[in-house]
């Protein structure tokens, strides 16, 4: 009872204010990212976002970072009647596994197709990759 006391109502109408946002506004993204790292920004997404990598690149890094990647390990968890293994080198496929062993080397040149013709967004992710910056 003695916090109610502390409470003083005024007449007027009420202002929801959001605090989740400077603004004092609702929006999703503060919602998003309040449900997703309790209100913490993580800045690596953030400038994963403002890269000048193609959309597709950035979606694919945001879900490699949180090991969302639909790699074969990850499918047998769903019951997946596939192999779970690299269909390149026949090694367990894992996001690790994409990423240190199938995508460098395209992204260096070291098998003969390259997914992405230029040089800019290979170069881009891979500075994002290793730096954590773009």
């Amino acid at each position: 009872m003695g916090k109610l006391q502390e409470v003083s109502l005024q007449r007027g109408k009420d202002i929801p204010i959001w605090v989740l946002e400077n603004s004092g506004q609702y929006t999703s993204r503060a919602m998003y990212r309040f449900l997703s790292y309790g209100g913490v920004v993580n800045k690596r997404m953030e400038k994963l976002w403002h890269t000048k990598l193609p959309l597709k690149l950035k979606i694919f890094m945001w879900l490699a970072i949180q090991g969302r990647i639909q790699t074969g390990a990850a499918l047998k968890q769903k019951k997946w009647k596939g192999d779970e293994n690299c269909s390149l080198c026949k090694s367990l496929e894992s996001v690790e596994h994409v990423l240190s062993s199938v995508l460098w080397p395209v992204l260096f040149g070291q098998v003969s197709k390259k997914p992405w013709g230029g040089t800019g967004p290979q170069i881009a992710l891979l500075t994002f990759l290793i730096t954590g910056s773009p």
